[in-house]
């Protein structure tokens, strides 16, 4: 018991002895400061930076963004801000890629669709003006007239005036763009993606399914062409047209007249339409989908 009371007593002694620190000269042991100090106040001015430390390092990450570089302390605002813009980033990629496919496929229908077995004339020199596009004539321009009052939105008057009942009734989801004569076939072991058909003169060319025009425009191989994008990834082409009607971003119904038959381009013999149907970047026989 004496021996625990005298314990306790000289750590209370030692804890209350006073120390001196002399900070002196060493060369002439002239005295520049001395500080008077316990081991208590030692202890009370550690705890205290020890304290004030770590309030300070728990204050700089909760109220500053540097507890966005430690792991695991990511703001919640800042992950959902970039989920949000990886999932447009996306997006953008998967529209991106469809829109690639799409002109893709695009390009291989023109690609393969030009007959190989006739020779290449060299390329023409169009007339310099807007869209290099030649000016039409008084007679086109009358034509046009013609057509777009009183047969743009009806049946040809040389066509069958029942149409659409004969291609339904037969089971048929296509409408045929003209009535006519197919003078060259589809062969795919040939290279020829299309059907060729001659009809009378001045003959309407109409729109085959619904559908919405991507491509309208003339080039030195095939004239004026007209393409129109349908449901289900199909593409309907018309091409050699002396006249086109629609401009791309158009949106036409079936049976709507969209061009003139003629022969223009570099490729053909004569009056005719060159006529291909592309599903999912694969040519189709347009005989099988339609009556002629």
């Amino acid at each position: 018991m004496d021996n625990k009371k005298s314990f306790w007593k000289r750590l209370f002694r030692d804890v209350r002895s006073r120390y001196r620190i002399v900070i002196m000269n060493d060369t002439t042991f002239e005295e520049k400061a001395s500080f008077s100090l316990t081991r208590l106040n030692v202890f009370i001015a550690l705890s205290s930076l020890i304290v004030l430390l770590v309030f300070s390092g728990v204050s700089l990450i909760v109220f500053t963004p540097v507890k966005e570089y430690l792991p695991g302390c990511n703001d919640v605002t800042v992950k959902n801000k970039l989920q949000t813009q990886i999932l447009r980033i996306d997006s953008l990629e998967n529209e991106i890629r469809m829109r690639d496919d799409l002109l893709n496929s695009i390009r291989r229908v023109f690609k393969d669709s030009i007959d190989e077995t006739k020779p290449q004339q060299p390329e023409q020199t169009l007339p310099s003006g807007e869209n290099n596009t030649i000016p039409a004539s008084s007679n086109e321009l009358a034509l046009r007239d013609l057509v777009e009052k009183g047969d743009k939105y009806t049946l040809s008057q040389n066509a069958s005036p029942d149409i659409f009942e004969q291609a339904y009734s037969a089971g048929y989801l296509y409408l045929p763009p003209v009535k006519g004569t197919i003078t060259q076939k589809f062969e795919l072991r040939e290279g020829h993606y299309a059907i060729d058909i001659v009809t009378k003169p001045n003959e309407t060319v109409r729109a085959t399914l619904d559908g919405t025009v991507i491509f309208a425009t003339w080039n030195p191989a095939t004239g004026n062409v007209i393409v129109l994008q349908h449901n289900n990834n199909t593409v309907s082409i018309y091409k050699h047209n002396a006249v086109i009607f629609k401009k791309e971003g158009d949106f036409v119904k079936a049976g709507d007249a969209i061009a003139i038959v003629g022969n223009s381009g570099e490729l053909t013999t004569g009056p005719h339409l060159h006529f291909e149907i592309w599903e999912d970047g694969l040519a189709l026989n347009p005989e099988n989908l339609m009556g002629f």
